[in-house]
């Protein structure tokens, strides 16, 4: 108002201060307590944002705080983060949000672990989708011809097609480099932890009361996950057991670990593309138990990033941050928002403009519908994601 003075005008049309303030206020109060869907959808995209940064201005015992409850716990990473690493690993520099993101958060106290068994499949998408399907389909087609065909192919065979492009080799080769020619697995362990410091562990062992949740567990998860088209039924099934057996060793450990002292709420977590496990903790704990609420969104992980970057509890460098990261690369973006940011993106354009435009997109992502912030709200199963095609 100082900025922008009142208009002058005289007589019982005058405007003053005071008469601006009172409907001010009272604009306000019907605002936040407006009952209209958009409103209050827009109001909730905001509130966090707008709160966590006036916290973080305001006083050393906020950062301190924000430091105990956001770093330091331990991330369990599924077969979909996996492939994502690797194509990341073998794709330009500005195209490694999830890369840059894990890099940060190992800066910031973040453990990162995956299950053998996730190894396991990881070795088996490469060794058979991957390798095969290249061998068997795309090798030796004229280049339109494999071009036609990528946009239906797996993530790795587009990504290592690019990379050979670019760089020179073969995809034979690139794969060779992550599992070798004999013992894959031990091969592919030691390339996770030596590039992406990911630890690999064995499944806890089951008691009774475990066995009998793996069971309820293991039904839901069955029926409510729709098998693609082409997978053998016995493999569906078995890509079942793997994510149940990561669910409820998690579940596990997270009784194991007291939330007390130090330990600040739920510290392990399960990072995963896949919707499953938000959907399968609505089912087994419809009343919100924290304990069944094991999955992280990525989303969620850049923001904690982002926000300890913010409160200085590591040394993290810019382009780590996630605001710099580039969305495209993510396969959580619908494609028609890749193509407008792609359209829109400039080489030239200043830091807080490119920002500017990452915000602006993610806003039109949260609000498009089907994308949600809560993965929940779907009540249809979901289909297996093609890096899960293993």
């Amino acid at each position: 108002m100082d900025k922008h003075p009142l208009p002058k005008r005289e007589g019982k049309e005058k405007l003053t201060y005071e008469k601006v303030l009172d409907l001010l206020l009272h604009a306000l109060y019907v605002t936040l307590n407006s009952k209209d869907e958009e409103i209050a959808k827009y109001l909730r995209s905001k509130a966090d944002l707008f709160i966590i940064h006036s916290f973080l201005q305001v006083t050393p015992d906020v950062q301190r705080a924000c430091q105990k409850l956001l770093s330091g716990d331990i991330l369990y990473l599924d077969t979909t983060i996996l492939v994502r690493c690797i194509a990341e690993y073998y794709s330009p520099p500005e195209r490694r949000p999830l890369s840059k993101t894990l890099e940060g958060a190992r800066k910031l106290g973040f453990q990162l672990r995956t299950w053998c068994r996730y190894i396991e499949e990881l070795v088996s998408h490469l060794q058979g989708p991957v390798r095969l399907e290249w061998t068997n389909h795309f090798l030796g087609l004229p280049k339109d011809q494999v071009e036609a065909m990528l946009r239906t192919a797996p993530t790795l065979i587009h990504v290592f097609h690019r990379w050979v492009e670019a760089q020179g080799g073969s995809l034979e080769s690139i794969v060779e480099e992550i599992i070798g020619k004999t013992n894959a697995q031990e091969n592919a362990t030691e390339f996770l932890k030596e590039e992406f410091v990911i630890e690999s562990h064995e499944f806890p062992p089951q008691d009774n009361h475990d066995e009998t949740e793996w069971e309820r567990v293991f039904g839901a998860w069955l029926n409510g996950k729709r098998r693609h088209k082409n997978m053998p039924e016995d493999r569906f099934e078995l890509l079942v057991r793997n994510d149940v057996n990561s669910y409820v060793s998690l579940l596990k450990l997270r009784r194991q670990n007291k939330s007390d002292g130090p330990n600040y709420g739920q510290r392990i977590w399960y990072l995963t593309l896949d919707q499953m496990p938000w959907r399968i903790a609505k089912v087994l704990a419809p009343n919100q138990d924290a304990v069944y609420e094991v999955a992280m969104s990525l989303g969620y992980l850049m923001n904690c990033v982002a926000t300890l970057a913010n409160v200085r509890a590591a040394a993290i460098p810019n382009d780590l941050l996630p605001a710099t990261a580039i969305l495209d690369e993510t396969e959580m973006v619908p494609s028609d928002l890749r193509a407008v940011y792609q359209a829109e993106w400039k080489s030239g354009d200043k830091k807080y403009q490119r920002e500017r435009k990452l915000r602006e997109l993610a806003h039109r992502l949260k609000a498009s519908e089907g994308v949600g912030l809560d993965p929940l709200v779907t009540t249809t199963k979901i289909d297996v994601l093609p890096d899960e095609y293993i």
